[in-house]
């Protein structure tokens, strides 16, 4: 019987940060084997602009990325925020609000367990 390894993914770190302007700056991480373009869509404000800055972003990408530039490809996305060292002390704050919520949740709601009588 031969087993065969799965093929391990290949890892990529993309982190955003907020240059003094607060324009986002992107770097990317990975092996040296990753193969990276990061690559602007321009801004427009009409459904039909959206379908132009696409096509162009398209055609404009060198041939080995297009076949990248499908739904069933994408991995993950997200919103680039600013965010503040006071927005992360917040999020703390309220991890720590819900942790203490959860622990009283599960003391109020797990039975006790009923002490035996003592013999007279």
């Amino acid at each position: 019987m031969h087993c065969t390894k799965p093929k391990s993914r290949e890892k990529a770190l993309i982190l955003i940060r907020h240059e003094q302007s607060g324009r986002p700056y992107i770097e990317v991480y990975g092996e040296s084997t990753l193969d990276c373009r990061i690559v602007t869509v321009p801004h427009v404000d009409t459904t039909r602009g959206e379908i132009v800055a696409e096509e162009l972003v398209e055609h404009s990408l060198p041939v080995i990325y297009r076949d990248l530039l499908w739904p069933g490809k994408l991995r993950a996305q997200g919103v680039v925020a600013l965010q503040r060292p006071s927005d992360v002390v917040d999020r703390y704050h309220r991890l720590q609000i819900l942790r203490a919520l959860d622990a009283l949740e599960r003391r109020l709601t797990t039975p006790r367990r009923r002490r035996p009588r003592r013999a007279r």
